[in-house]
């Protein structure tokens, strides 16, 4: 009796430790390739090395993904879940914007076009457990590889980049954007934030050409 109590107590203390985690962050490297030939793709991609997203999150309150794709820009999205609104800072060649806007807290995000595929395979990311999905278009050939985990529950709500037609969260995933595949792979993360305040600021740098919608 001893070993079955021994079982539950840790079993309810892993539940405990999963329902706490309100806050952190993960940070991804992203690697790009190049489908097809042509010159411009091809710059593309060399402009594209060493590229990053970070997403913060605070439960409930806000939402932040940071994008730095390369040589090309920086795009930096925060979301507020309680007010929602969003704003969006951008930073390439073409100037400094930022943009203000309303967000629908009840939209919906899945893809009923999407095929889901789940994969009778494992493997571990950042000491997680993962498991295997493929996922395809009705209208597209093109198959797109997640390794999502379910040993925490984060909700990022309003947000497109956690794919809701993934029965977890992603550690890593694919994707394809104009000619350009890209991989996203899981290199960092906490579930601990310092300076939540700075994080998820609203305040607009200086320089930043405003446009509210």
């Amino acid at each position: 009796m001893k070993g079955y109590y021994l079982i539950v107590f840790i079993a309810l203390i892993t539940v405990s430790a999963k329902a706490q985690i309100n806050e952190g962050f993960f940070q991804y490297n992203i690697d790009v390739t190049a489908i097809d030939t042509s010159l411009e793709t091809k710059r593309s991609v060399s402009m594209l090395r060493n590229s990053k997203m970070t997403i913060f999150f605070d439960q409930n309150n806000y939402t932040k993904v940071i994008f730095k794709m390369g040589m090309l820009f920086t795009s930096s999205i925060i979301l507020n879940h309680k007010t929602n609104t969003s704003l969006t800072l951008s930073k390439s060649m073409m100037g400094n914007h930022a943009i203000k806007s309303k967000i629908d807290p009840n939209i919906s995000t899945v893809d009923t076009s999407i095929i889901v595929e789940l994969i009778d395979e494992e493997k571990t990311i950042l000491g997680f457990k993962c498991k295997k999905a493929i996922l395809s278009n009705k209208q597209n050939p093109q198959k797109l590889t997640y390794w999502y985990t379910n040993d925490f529950d984060i909700k990022l709500y309003n947000t497109a980049f956690i794919n809701p037609n993934i029965p977890g969260f992603p550690l890593a995933f694919s994707t394809v954007d104009k000619g350009v595949f890209m991989e996203y792979q899981a290199s960092n993360h906490s579930f601990k934030l310092e300076d939540k305040e700075s994080i998820f600021s609203f305040e607009i740098p200086e320089g930043y050409q405003v446009t509210e919608q």
